[in-house]
């Protein structure tokens, strides 16, 4: 039997890989691994600058994809 827990984390595994590989390493990076923008952007070769830009980007996407649109 699924239960709300797990059929939430289904729509998130889902929404992740509707993302870009980016995106979706910058999350994963930022929010799982505890990782500074700064400490990403060494690891994926970009400036910090643009580490933001995809987090950004992906947090919106996510909401869209999650039918989260309260900002």
């Amino acid at each position: 039997m699924i239960t709300d827990i797990d059929e939430q984390a289904i729509d998130v595994m889902v929404a992740l890989s509707r993302l870009s590989p980016r995106q979706r390493a910058v999350l994963v990076l930022f929010y799982l691994e505890d990782r500074t923008t700064k400490q990403i952007a060494q690891t994926l070769a970009m400036s910090p600058a643009t580490v933001s830009v995809h987090l950004h980007r992906a947090r919106r996407e996510l909401r869209t994809i999650l039918g989260d649109e309260d900002d």
